[in-house]
């Protein structure tokens, strides 16, 4: 019997970050991220408001962030190059550098101002927007964002993010940051 990811092949290449070193190749490596307080104000205030909730991931987030600093790796094996090129240079962020978390947070949230949004000084990401007089929030954990708002608003939001990233709609929201979510509809 095959599996069926047999047909489906994947490689990722992944720096080595534990030979970077401070002050030479990176500087800033902190990187927000939302915290589970802030994720459950989300979905109590998107329960008050009756706010439809739902949730993207972004594909190989680290790819979308430029490096600021020069950084260098060795070619992957396998990889013919002339003898002469003995590295490459790195334009974006790759999983391993310890400047990629940063280097994300800074491309998507200068995407998210461009876009309108705003967010909290003590919470930086916890984004806010009135969208046709309604909120409008997004909640970033590193590169998986819940959204609320109206339906409107959720479809805008998600243009947004896919006019800039590759993405995948996960739909309404079931499954974050290892809790299973359930809307349960009351009568009233």
């Amino acid at each position: 019997m095959r599996c069926k990811y047999d047909t489906e092949r994947k490689a990722r290449l992944v720096a080595q970050g534990f030979r970077q070193v401070f002050g030479v190749n990176f500087d800033e490596t902190s990187a927000p991220v939302t915290t589970m307080d802030t994720l459950s104000l989300v979905l109590a205030l998107s329960a008050q408001l009756g706010l439809t909730v739902h949730q993207m991931d972004v594909e190989t987030a680290f790819l979308n962030a430029k490096l600021d600093e020069e950084t260098y790796i060795k070619p992957p094996l396998g990889i013919e190059v002339p003898e002469k090129s003995n590295c490459f240079r790195l334009m974006k962020a790759l999983c391993g550098l310890k400047q990629s978390p940063r280097q994300w947070f800074k491309d998507i949230n200068s995407h998210l101002k461009q876009s309108n949004f705003k967010s909290l000084p003590n919470e930086p990401c916890l984004y806010y927007r009135q969208y046709q007089g309604t909120l409008n929030l997004i909640s970033l954990y590193v590169d998986d964002l819940v959204i609320a708002g109206t339906s409107d608003a959720v479809e805008s939001v998600k243009a947004i993010m896919l006019g800039k990233y590759k993405m995948k709609d996960l739909g309404k929201i079931h499954l974050i940051l290892g809790c299973t979510m359930r809307r349960q509809e009351t009568i009233r």
